[in-house]
């Protein structure tokens, strides 16, 4: 039943941005939103990218100041291509954000990328793979020094590889990396990058019928690639990979699999600077069942987890803390029963907030804070408990405010809230409305 579920949501994110941003985009509002993705600012604000689906499917993006003041909405992606999705945004230390997705050039999807500045100009727009067979879910992790690596899933003849680019801070373009080899499929790549500008990208590889496994590789500043390192046993199933990179260059990695028993557990795993993995962690409790697994980290190595746990027919929500000297605190509850669809950030001070939309006739975003003592805060419903709201990103800014976005099945239109560390809400705002 689980592996289901995971299969269910894995197919919703690859094809789910196209069905909608395709299928529907003549019957939805002139400013619906698909994947809307929010990251913090250096100075309290927030930086917003989504797709405004119409024809063709275009990415827009809009900034929010730290006083509340929401900046003029500009189209990233040109009017004249054949349609754009699966955005994702990133912020530098100065506020300056790298914005990428997927482009329809006639032929194929192809990932570009172009730079939007704290002032509200856009650099030139770029094309970052290569053109003849369709790009997929890319990733992206932007430096504070402005300096951003994408990495994506490509097609190249009957097989996918996961490919990988680095954009410097001044738009520089470095070499495509090809990081898997071909015969087999890899998919749902993840990347992280530490100060000194190494990148880990991690992903998901098949290896015939319902096998399937988690691979890693890192890219060094000056373009050099590791060895691949596998992360999980060949011969199950594994799920929903994930990395983080601290500042002194280690990884830790997350992601779920099925036991040789059937069981479906959440784990983490560690890599040093120099390449040494650590040996897997549990994260989920015995008797339970673990998917939906998200996870961000900081810079002291620090990484904070939450999935959504089934025990019999009841499913909760729940999460762990990777402290970076490696233990792990214990499993606590988000306190959400009906919850699905979690999210997570963490500040620089390892606060994380959490959130997620219950699972109801009328669906609504919470949040929750746990601080890095571990207390938990109080609960907040964040969207009107009179509409429907779903599938909630969140970002952290140093300070440890929340910004949280949602969008608003079917309409697709874009909310965001701030809360801040000491739980002060600001007002609801649509980001793709005109209010």
């Amino acid at each position: 039943m689980a592996t289901s579920v995971e299969r269910r949501m894995r197919r919703r994110t690859r094809v789910g941005l196209l069905a909608v941003g395709l299928a529907a985009c003549t019957a939805a509002p002139a400013h619906g939103a698909a994947d809307a993705i929010v990251a913090a600012g250096p100075d309290g604000g927030a930086s917003f990218a989504w797709s405004q689906l119409g024809s063709p499917t275009l990415i827009q993006e809009r900034s929010l100041t730290a006083a509340g003041a929401l900046s003029e909405t500009q189209f990233v992606s040109p009017a004249t291509s054949g349609g754009a999705l699966g955005e994702k945004i990133g912020t530098d230390s100065a506020g300056d954000a790298v914005i990428a997705w997927l482009g329809h050039d006639g032929s194929n999807w192809v990932v570009r990328a172009r730079g939007r500045l704290a002032t509200g100009g856009l650099t030139p727009l770029q094309r970052l793979s290569a053109p003849g067979y369709d790009a997929n879910n890319l990733s992206l992790a932007v430096e504070p020094d402005g300096d951003a690596v994408v990495a994506w899933e490509r097609y190249v003849g009957d097989y996918q590889v996961i490919e990988a680019r680095r954009r410097a801070a001044d738009g520089t373009l470095g070499p495509v990396h090809t990081l898997s080899y071909g015969a087999a499929r890899s998919e749902y790549p993840d990347v992280a990058v530490a100060p000194d500008g190494t990148a880990t990208v991690v992903w998901l590889r098949h290896a015939g019928g319902d096998k399937q496994y988690i691979q890693a590789r890192t890219i060094a500043a000056n373009g050099s690639l590791s060895a691949t390192q596998t992360l999980t046993p060949t011969g199950l199933e594994a799920y929903t990979p994930s990395v983080s990179m601290d500042g002194a260059g280690r990884a830790v990695f997350g992601w779920t699999r099925t036991t040789s028993g059937g069981a479906l557990i959440a784990e983490t795993r560690a890599r040093s600077a120099g390449g040494v993995l650590s040996a897997p962690q549990r994260l989920s409790a015995t008797g339970s069942i673990a998917f939906e697994l998200v996870s961000a980290g900081d810079a002291t190595g620090r990484r904070v987890f939450a999935w959504l746990k089934r025990v019999g027919s009841v499913d909760s929500l729940a999460g762990r803390i990777r402290r970076a000297d490696g233990t792990l605190s214990a499993e606590f509850p988000l306190g959400a029963d009906d919850g699905i669809n979690p999210a997570v950030a963490i500040d620089p001070n390892g606060n994380a907030t959490f959130a997620w939309h219950t699972d109801e006739d009328v669906s609504v975003v919470h949040s929750r804070r746990r601080s890095v003592a571990g207390t938990l805060g109080t609960i907040r419903t964040l969207s009107n408990p009179a509409q429907n709201a779903a599938a909630p990103h969140v970002a952290v800014d140093p300070a440890g405010k929340a910004t949280i976005a949602w969008y608003l099945p079917p309409s697709l239109y874009f909310a965001a809230r701030t809360v801040t560390a000491g739980g002060t809400m600001s007002p609801i705002r649509l980001i793709n409305g005109d209010s």
